[in-house]
């Protein structure tokens, strides 16, 4: 979706997918069963989805609760644009004439090998006058310009046992929808740790995992310690890990996936995920990602300090302290915004979460329970007791799973009998399952067309590290070097490194410096 002051909005459109009740809606066609049907689709649910609809006399935009597809804004005088992909916007902006200059400091922040910085960690962009849009904000065309409005604070329950219990009824509600399409296929996780955990239990209490014709159990052998784990667990719940895997469905090109990859994580988010099929909207991904929404996993440290550990990277003091400064102010507007939630949170929620855990479900629904808007009624209010939450959804869901050895003993319960919040939320029924309004394009996926487009990617990366335009903008002849030899070396592999590899990285900074500097990008 892109709209702007050379083009103006003309159609409603919806992109991605949505849990609105307990009902599934994905695609164009399914978003216009279910407003046929008498529902509609608002921004800040659950899934992940960007949304262009009429109110009224105005237009307003907006996305999932959770933001993990996004919003960017370019705002510059009376001229505007928004889209939901930096790269499509710049693209647009370019060919209407606008000269957009790269913010450097926001630029060579990306270009530090850490997890805060491999995505953007701020409302800035690598442009000036072009913002990410805070997940919890709609954008209303009125009079012909963006106006952005925070959305209002959903109604929620103000008991931890209610908000426990409405989160279960409404999420277990909604995997029963899904499992009612015969056409879905699902893929869950289990790690040796509490998120894949969580998930794990919500299919255990649908039934799911006594249907191995339509789940894979997931586990990465590579991860010894997790896997020990994981293959206690399925052994005492009597299931099968890593069986024989679910089928691609959804046929794609290798340039399709490397224009896939530029849509959704060119210049914002550097590991390198190259799709070998589309979206496929009923092959099912349980995952717990989004755990870090609600847990205090900063709690030891600031994010000033977080940020004082990159200046090393830094070829000079005067970039760092502006891309400190960004980072640091654009976090306290933020929670002048949203002052109910732990600041540290908020921003790990509208940056790390959106990007990290954001570039699955670009390709396949996610079901993640943990990402929710649900969540944030046990989560943010006063002393909230993360261990409790994840304990009492287990022993509501599947009695006896939170005993089971982890990768860590400390992350082991200290009481191993239910507590009484989770024996009352055990009895409490699901909500009724709702409907389903997707469509499914089948054809033949290619797995090689993966291995073709990584060899694309490391063909456009080479091309633009020969750029003077892209070197300057880099300004760090290290980095240049480093990537080359990266380059030169990754095509003389058999093997692919892993996305979050730093040479992935590397080539996906060089590929941000060009579309930085507006050097030619053939992707």
């Amino acid at each position: 979706m892109t709209i702007s002051s050379f083009s103006p909005p003309r159609e409603e459109s919806f992109e991605g997918y949505a849990f609105v009740g307990t009902d599934f809606v994905a695609g164009s066609e399914g978003f216009s069963r279910f407003r046929a049907s008498g529902g509609d689709v608002g921004p800040g649910a659950d899934g992940c989805y960007a949304l262009l609809r009429r109110t009224g006399t105005t237009w307003e935009a907006g996305t999932d609760a959770r933001g993990l597809r996004k919003l960017f804004l370019y705002r510059e005088g009376a001229a505007w644009a928004l889209g939901t992909s930096l790269h499509d916007l710049a693209r647009h902006l370019r060919a209407h004439g606008v000269d957009l200059t790269p913010d450097l400091a926001v630029l060579r922040g990306l270009g530090v090998r850490q997890a805060l910085t491999a995505q953007l960690n701020s409302s800035r962009t690598i442009f000036r006058h072009v913002s990410l849009m805070p997940s919890f904000c709609t954008i209303r065309i009125q009079d012909g310009a963006p106006v952005v409005q925070p959305l209002p604070r959903a109604s929620a329950p103000d008991d931890y046992e209610d908000a426990l219990g409405e989160h279960l009824r409404i999420w277990r509600a909604r995997l029963a929808t899904v499992m009612t399409d015969p056409r879905t296929t699902f893929i869950t996780d289990l790690s040796g740790g509490l998120d894949s955990r969580v998930v794990f239990a919500f299919a255990h209490a649908a039934g799911l995992l006594r249907d191995p014709a339509r789940v894979q159990i997931a586990s990465q052998e590579r991860m010894a310690t997790d896997f020990r784990a994981a293959g206690e667990i399925a052994r005492r719940f009597d299931v099968t890990l890593n069986g024989p895997p679910m089928p691609m469905r959804t046929a794609t090109s290798p340039e399709h996936a490397l224009s896939a990859w530029a849509h959704h994580s060119l210049g914002v988010y550097l590991p390198v995920y190259l799709t070998p099929h589309a979206f496929d909207p009923l092959s099912i991904r349980c995952h717990g990602g989004g755990g870090g929404t609600f847990r205090d996993i900063f709690s030891s440290t600031s994010l000033r300090d977080r940020l004082l550990g990159t200046r090393k990277h830094f070829t000079d003091a005067a970039t760092f302290e502006r891309y400190a400064s960004t980072v640091l102010e654009d976090a306290e507007a933020l929670s002048a915004m949203r002052p109910e939630i732990d600041p540290q949170k908020l921003h790990y929620r509208e940056f790390r979460n959106r990007f990290h855990f954001g570039h699955a479900p670009q390709t396949r629904t996610t079901f993640s329970p943990l990402n929710s808007i649900l969540i944030d009624a046990i989560a943010d209010r006063p002393g909230a007791d993360d261990r409790r939450t994840y304990f009492d959804m287990m022993d509501a869901l599947a009695p006896g799973l939170k005993n089971a050895p982890y990768d860590d003993p400390a992350k082991a319960p200290e009481d191993p009998s239910p507590s009484a919040s989770a024996r009352r939320a055990a009895r409490l029924p699901a909500a009724d399952p709702g409907g389903v309004f997707a469509d499914l394009h089948e054809g033949t996926a290619d797995r090689g067309h993966q291995r073709r487009a990584f060899s694309l990617f490391y063909d456009r990366a080479a091309e633009a590290l020969e750029r003077p335009e892209v070197q300057e903008a880099i300004g760090d002849h290290g980095v240049v070097a480093r990537t080359g030899r990266f380059l030169r070396d990754v095509r003389r592999q058999s093997s692919r490194p892993r996305a979050n590899d730093p040479g992935h990285q590397d080539a996906s900074y060089v590929l941000t410096a060009a579309l930085a500097a507006g050097a030619p990008l053939d992707l």
